[in-house]
């Protein structure tokens, strides 16, 4: 292989592939080189059936990393999924696939200074990244229907809204708590509940890499199980990168880090850009002072509550218990693609509420005023409560005529924030990730209620004839029974934002501009969700795949690439 190329991106996942994609199809074909710690992934990461389950049983498919002890959690040390191949966390996620709210990006604009990371420039680059496909009977019209936003989609990322049979009495219970019907979540409101979108097609899990990357494609090279160690400088101009500490490749237009929200940041501290003192304290040479690398983390964390139900819930429970039928269809899905490893745990509910409730707390009044007038924007929710998706405790053994129902109550915009920062001067070393989880009072307080309101779903709609005996589940209704249940089982839920901010000039702890370029830096730019300045509602792939569009977009009219 060569040692010289046009573009180095550093990671192969979400953002990463796409880029490439954009920058190897452009009119010059520019030739690019993707630097990936991972390998090229197996088929059955692929299965949709076990969306829920990659990133617990495949940790070939994952880097490992734990957080540090939490403060405000009695010192809880987590681990924290990060996929590592080439597809990155689209590998292990659980595939939902949700844009966030106009609000967000509206946000994110203002704060940034720049209408290009508005609503309206966003939902543009959706357009170029999703391929929706709707493959629901007209029963299902009532519940779900893509807007003329998503139907217009040109991309190749596969998403679609499906269903199970049980689907639709379970949004006829939440409609019973007067939760408002969202037939589109993704239509840029996602207040309300409906049925969330997938990252599905043909009957396989979609990653980045299987839609963006074709093989052989001659001006693209890859390299796996490759682990970019420093970044290569002559002064501030970027001009490679050092691989696997002893190998250096080289970069004529531009070095674009898309390592993510972690190894991004490590990878800038490693080689010398962050701040000064901390990497002095590492004996790291500095090439140039950023105080804002590694800060301003913020991260979506979240808690599950689970009831033992009645089998004839869920129309995967007989499923669940029998061997046979998933090795029949294990057989079916390597043959064509279809049957019960399609079908079974292919639909998720989620709801996104505003809690405005909660407004009139000590710990609402006690919110900056930027806070509250963000959270007050019409599209901003306080909470996502997911319901119909994973089986929770893994592993749970159910008898043949129970279940469990199961929902996740997530935080959305977190008051508390986070740092990542290096263990060692060792590339080889994990960073150390301090997500200070639910350190502000709100968010506890947030969480809290999120919870309360979950235990509803199950307790007070029709669902209840179905119910047995909690599982795991606060011991009352308490505030410090539900913030002991919150303890004991918070967990990440894996969408690290932040750390290499974007923001104005004029702000000190922004890393990168509106075009991602490293402030007093030439030729290096950074393309993942570590430059966006908050973290977005719901689920972050969608996210990560629109500021991958964004970056292409900037780099081929920058270097002329279509011209």
């Amino acid at each position: 292989m060569s040692s010289s190329y046009d573009f180095i991106i550093v990671g192969g996942g979400t953002a990463g592939c796409l880029i490439a994609n954009r920058l190897v199809s452009s009119k010059k074909s520019p030739s690019v080189l993707i630097i990936e710690t991972g390998d090229h992934g197996d088929l059955d990461h692929r299965v949709p059936y076990a969306r829920y389950l990659n990133a617990f049983t495949r940790p070939d498919l994952d880097y490992g990393y734990e957080t540090a002890p939490q403060a405000a959690l009695d010192d809880k040390v987590m681990p924290y999924a990060r996929g590592k191949g080439m597809g990155g966390s689209t590998m292990i996620n659980f595939m939902v696939y949700t844009r966030g709210a106009s609000g967000d990006y509206d946000e994110w604009a203002k704060l940034v200074g720049n209408d290009d990371w508005s609503w309206d420039a966003a939902l543009k680059r959706f357009q170029k990244i999703e391929n929706y496909t709707d493959n629901n009977g007209a029963e299902y019209k009532n519940y779900a229907e893509l807007s003329a936003a998503c139907s217009e989609s040109t991309g190749t990322l596969g998403v679609s809204v499906q269903f199970e049979e049980e689907t639709a009495a379970f949004l006829d219970a939440a409609y019973e708590l007067g939760w408002k019907k969202n037939l589109d979540l993704n239509s840029g409101n996602p207040i309300g509940v409906g049925a969330a979108a997938s990252t599905v097609y043909e009957g396989m899990r979609c990653t980045s890499s299987s839609a963006h990357i074709q093989p052989d494609t001659p001006n693209l090279t890859i390299m796996v199980k490759s682990q970019a160690t420093k970044i290569l400088f002559e002064g501030t101009k970027a001009i490679g990168v050092e691989v696997n500490g002893k190998v250096s490749v080289y970069a004529s237009k531009e070095v674009i880090l898309s390592s993510g929200s972690f190894d991004t940041p490590k990878l800038l501290l490693l080689s010398g850009v962050g701040p000064a003192k901390e990497l002095e304290a590492f004996g790291i040479n500095i090439i140039k002072d950023l105080p804002g690398i590694g800060k301003n983390m913020q991260d979506h964390c979240g808690v599950f509550v689970s009831d033992l139900v009645d089998n004839a819930m869920s129309s995967r429970a007989p499923f669940i218990h029998s061997k046979d039928l998933y090795e029949d269809a294990r057989k079916q899905w390597d043959k064509d693609r279809t049957g019960s490893l399609t079908t079974h745990y292919s639909a998720m509910c989620i709801a996104f509420l505003k809690q405005e409730h909660l407004h009139d707390t000590p710990e609402y009044q006690a919110l900056s005023e930027e806070s509250k007038s963000y959270l007050q924007r019409p599209t901003i929710p306080t909470i996502e409560i997911a319901f119909n998706g994973p089986t929770f405790p893994p592993g749970q053994v159910y008898g043949e005529d129970s279940t469990c129902f199961c929902s996740g109550i997530m935080l959305m915009h977190p008051e508390s924030r986070g740092s990542v920062t290096l263990k060692s001067s060792n590339p080889f070393d994990p960073p150390v990730i301090d997500p200070n989880y639910v350190d502000h009072p709100f968010d506890r307080l947030a969480l809290i209620e999120g919870v309360r309101e979950a235990r509803r779903l199950i307790n007070e709609t029709s669902l209840n004839k179905y119910w047995i005996k909690p599982i795991l589940a606060p011991e009352d209704d308490t505030d410090e029974a539900i913030w002991e249940h919150i303890k004991d089982l918070i967990m990440s839920i894996w969408h690290a934002s932040s750390t290499v901010s974007m923001g104005k000039d004029d702000d000190p702890m922004a890393c990168v501009g509106a075009d991602m370029k490293l402030r007093g830096l030439q030729n290096l730019r950074a393309a993942d969700m570590s430059v966006c300045p908050l973290v977005i509602t719901g689920h972050t792939q969608a996210v990560a795949y629109q500021i991958g569009q964004a970056a292409a977009e900037k780099i081929i009219d920058e270097h002329n690439l279509n011209g």
